[in-house]
């Protein structure tokens, strides 16, 4: 039965409203910004508007969520609350509207104390169409019982038709979280905020504990909604050139006018302090236990609306942790009670009251004591000896440059700045604050002049803090098959406590949210764009090729606000052990330069530039499947004033680089088999999908050897005979690093227009030049991928890929191929994969560079049937069920992709990339061209031509349970 929102109040006269009062408004220089705050005047609504002049607007409505415990509610509703609404009554009208807009991003975020719904896009009609589809779904909400079985947990049967099958659990939110509590960095956050917060919000696991999930109720979360989703607890926040205004015409009418004020004061009261210190010990489920405890000392400190101490403390993290040669990392990176820092560190800003973090990981349980001691004694000795000036003034630069950066990668750069706002909005404090920090930071030059002043800030914080937990996180191989059994046995008394009519309601109830998910809906009610309303406008950035001393540099003038990026590509001419070569590219910049050791280099480096970074790439031909190339490229970044430094750097670091630093070495390795192994339980789907494709071209296979599951398994296998190795592994890389200064080597440069000549000149006086030898490859020995793989991790769910052989980029399929992966995925995939089979994620993509089609799962409960599934979308494709709608979405996705905003120093590096890659402005113009006169036949004939009737390459990311299963599906198993 569908559950509809009543308004609170209906007002027959806007007059009466009141509208939005001013209450704030600043210039942030350094950002570029004019902030204004604003609030109505009857609901008591907040809006903070950033206008920016910017052409992709963002919008962001934030809600204060605290959850009394752990069933996830928070997270369920924010699921739930994007299934329909009032105005929109369809069944999913956020992923619906995915496909029918261009935006440049869409999502929604549960924090442990926020629930938050942003969306941006630089088409001023789309983002208006977002804008009343997103006020609805917060505030209008249907909140419809089946959207709350489907999104967040239910009872089926594990033969949906058959009551005499076992009971299960299934759900959207369910399944995501199972995933989400396999990474043991999941796990330890959630022990380490359970002890530091035993009193508050925080204590909770606000995203839902698999245990604990099943407990929530459909009129739970209605009554969360209720109390929560209002708009005298909301907080709207804007970016770019649509004027504040503009926002309160469609505020006020769509959402404001229809509530009277609340006057429930939704907040997290601040957490009594602990009268002592306490130790903690909390497992997770691991099969391996020889060195896999982490060790973590955890401080709570002050409200983080207090900014000023924030700042300081955030500040005091950097200079305790920040690189290899700060005081507190060298300690812990170095000690023989683990293997590295503990993936949980520094500055935690997720809650109301602040705190710090460090610790070791790949200990020992035993090391608990030893490991608080050396952290303690290590803060008691820079207490007592201080910081020298130029570490603080290093550590103040780095503040600098990040208040300064234009940054935009996985996010827009206006929805980077409203989070880094929002919390100063949660928790009453004053936004403003969190962004224009620069009066802060002139005070500090001056505070960091005092020896004393470092010192008392460890003092105060935490030497002299008692409110500190000390979480050992320890391995138990028996974890994972107890958590499931009491899962199991759960069920099946709840089932014996069933009559028949109970459990036919779960069937039927089952069969019609199968018939709902599989219903055909009038998605006419929403709104769109079309193709007419894409600009036809389209480049990449203009470089400009600058040559002296044999140095050639294609040079970039974009706004970067005072900043200058720099990259040196060096083509890999001699990579016959690719391996060894990925093992060099993960401890470059770690390591020591010429007559500095790694510590030296890493202070230098930090004192000096805004840090320099190396990246390993592989170029795939646009038209071969069996020509690669490889390039090894050092990037960096720093302020227009330490061009000349970053330069120098950079050219210290491709011809002097020192590999006699064993320990050092061996460090690094373990330290990223290490973050190489965390990643696996989120990032599973890309490690399938790149293992299914290695078998189809060149390429696919070098980025699986160097980059792929096979890569962390002979990375783990170095590393169990680390010394027998390490001479061998030393002399490849010497000779590796002795053919970069003879190679054509290629230099990128971006900075301001003002100041591009002049770092051109900069950067060619610091750069030693080459011989300039051709690029030159060698074909490697590549394992044969082309068969199906299991790899076998500690997790509770599974991730599963299914490739087929294809094309390339310069292919005239590429581009029908690529638009059927989008329908496949918007059409297919979201109601088969995630609806009803509960995957959180699932879809199918033509990779171009890789010669292949894939399909994907993601934090899935399911195995055999997603496979199949996998199957049925090919049959489906080609059994007439594509329509011209499906097409239009899927064109509006992809020239939404090709055309979507970035940074400007991203798109400088973006079209130096492209260039460099052989795929330069005019080819791009023709795919994007070709996307827009696509036809439906097209569509048809490449489904047809490469998947129909095809043999693919199944590979599983799974966990030690679905042994015998994979094993049956004939797969390789290798255990990771």
């Amino acid at each position: 039965m569908e559950q509809s929102m009543s308004y609170e109040v209906e007002v027959e006269s806007r007059d009466e409203l009141g509208g939005f009062e001013l209450v704030d408004e600043a210039r942030i220089n350094s950002l570029g910004l004019h902030y204004q705050a604003w609030q109505h005047g009857r609901t008591g609504a907040l809006h903070i508007h950033l206008d920016s002049g910017d052409s992709e607007n963002v919008f962001l409505v934030g809600l204060r969520t605290v959850p009394e415990d752990s069933t996830g509610v928070a997270h369920i509703l924010e699921h739930t609350a994007l299934c329909g609404s009032k105005k929109y009554p369809v069944r999913d009208p956020f992923f619906m509207m995915i496909r029918r807009s261009i935006n440049t991003f869409m999502n929604a975020f549960t924090s442990s104390d926020w629930t938050a719904y942003p969306f941006a896009s630089a088409n001023k009609k789309d983002f208006e169409n977002l804008l009343s589809v997103y006020l609805d779904a917060v505030f209008a909400s249907r909140l419809d019982a089946m959207d709350f079985q489907q999104e967040g947990v239910r009872y089926a049967f594990s033969e949906p038709e058959d009551s005499k099958s076992d009971l299960t659990y299934q759900g959207v939110v369910f399944n995501e979280m199972k995933g989400a509590m396999s990474s043991p960095s999941s796990v330890m956050w959630q022990h380490l905020t359970h002890h530091l917060f035993p009193h508050s919000t925080y204590h909770f696991n606000s995203g839902g504990s698999p245990a604990d999930i099943p407990n929530l109720n459909h009129d739970g979360l209605l009554a969360f909604y209720h109390k929560h989703y209002h708009p005298s607890n909301a907080i709207f926040m804007t970016y770019g050139d649509l004027p504040a205004r503009w926002y309160h015409d469609r505020i006020e009418s769509q959402v404001c006018e229809h509530f009277s004020k609340s006057d429930e004061r939704i907040e997290v009261l601040p957490e009594p302090a602990f009268k002592k210190p306490i130790r903690v010990e909390e497992p997770y489920a691991s099969d391996e236990v020889k060195q896999k405890t982490y060790h973590v000392m955890a401080w709570l400190l002050n409200d983080i609306t207090d900014h000023a101490r924030t700042l300081e403390l955030t500040f005091l993290a950097r200079i305790l942790l920040d690189h290899s040669g700060s005081p507190l990392t060298h300690v812990l990176e170095t000690s023989e009670l683990g293997q590295g820092t503990s993936p949980i560190e520094g500055i935690l800003d997720d809650a109301r009251m602040l705190s710090f973090a460090c610790g070791i990981e790949g200990s020992e349980r035993s090391h608990a004591a030893a490991v608080e001691k050396l952290i303690l004694n290590t803060l008691k000795s820079i207490a007592k000896e201080g910081v020298p000036l130029a570490q603080a003034q290093a550590a103040l630069r780095q503040f600098e440059l990040e208040q300064r950066e234009v940054t935009g990668g996985s996010m827009p750069y206006g929805l980077e700045l409203i989070l880094r706002a929002l919390p100063g909005a949660v928790h009453y404090g004053n936004p403003r604050e969190f962004l224009a920090i620069d009066d802060m930071l002139e005070s500090m030059w001056s505070k960091i002049e005092d020896p004393a002043y470092i010192p008392n800030l460890i003092q105060s914080a935490l030497l002299e803090n008692k409110h500190r937990v000390l979480l050992t996180c320890y391995p138990d191989p028996k974890l994972a098959s107890y958590e499931k059994k009491l899962e199991l046995d759960k069920l099946k008394q709840i089932k014996k406590t069933m009559t028949e009519a109970d459990k036919e309601s779960i069937i039927s109830m089952n069969q019609a949210l199968l018939a709902r998910q599989n219903q055909e809906e009038d998605l006419s009610i929403l709104p769109e764009v079309h193709l007419d309303d894409i600009a036809s406008e389209w480049s990449l950035a203009e470089g400009i090729s600058m040559q002296e001393n044999d140095i050639r540099v294609e040079a970039y003038a974009q706004p970067t606000n005072g900043l200058v990026y720099q990259t040196t590509v060096l083509p890999i001419s001699d990579w016959q052990n690719l391996q060894a070569l990925s093992w060099m590219e993960l401890c470059l910049s770690g390591l020591g330069c010429g007559e500095d050791d790694y510590l030296a280099m890493q202070s230098k480096l930090y004192a000096n530039t805004g840090g320099v970074g190396t990246n390993l790439g592989v170029v795939s031909d646009v038209s071969s499947a069996k020509s690669v190339r490889l390039y090894l490229a050092y990037s960096g970044k720093g302020l227009n004033t330490q061009t000349e430094s970053l330069a120098y750097w950079i050219d210290q670091m491709k011809r002097e680089t020192r590999f006699d630093e064993k320990s050092r070495i061996e460090d690094l390795l373990r330290q990223a088999y290490a973050s190489q192994c965390r990643s696996l339980t989120g990032r599973g789907h890309e490690y399938a999908m790149m293992a299914a494709c290695a078998g189809f071209s060149t390429p696919a296979a070098t980025k699986q050897t160097l980059f792929g599951l096979d890569a962390v398994s002979a990375l783990g296998r170095l590393l169990d005979d680390f010394d027998g190795a390490y001479d061998g592994l030393v002399q490849e890389w010497t000779q590796m690093q002795s053919s970069f200064a003879s190679t054509q080597q290629t230099h990128l440069l971006v900075t301001t227009q003002e100041y591009l000549a002049e770092a051109v000149s900069q950067m060619i006086a610091k750069t030693s030049t080459s011989a300039g030898t051709e690029w030159k490859s060698k074909r490697p020995k590549l394992p044969d991928y082309a068969h199906a793989r299991a790899y076998l991790i500690d997790t509770q769910v599974n991730f599963c890929a299914k490739a087929y052989p294809t094309v390339g980029y310069a292919h005239e399929d590429h581009v029908p191929l690529s638009l059927l992966g989008l329908i496949l995925r918007n059409a297919f995939c979201l109601r088969v994969i995630r609806e009803q089979g509960g995957a959180y994620g699932g879809g199918a993509v033509q990779r171009p560079l890789d010669h292949a089609f894939t399909f994907f799962s993601y934090r899935d409960p399911r195995l055999q049937e997603t496979l199949a599934d996998f199957d049925e979308a090919i049959h489906w494709a080609c059994g007439g069920n594509i329509n011209e709608s499906m097409l239009k979405e899927a064109k509006l996705g992809m020239v939404a992709q090709i055309d979507k905003p970035v940074s400007p120093a991203s798109k400088a590096k973006k079209a130096f990339y492209s260039r460099l890659e052989g795929r330069d402005e005019a080819m791009q113009r023709q795919k994007r061209d070709q996307a827009l006169a696509c036809t439906l036949e097209d569509i048809i004939r490449v489904a047809k031509r490469y998947l129909q009737g095809k043999t693919g390459v199944e590979v599983v990311v799974t966990s030690q349970d679905q042994r015998k299963v994979v094993e049956k599906l004939g797969m390789d198993v290798i255990v990771l």
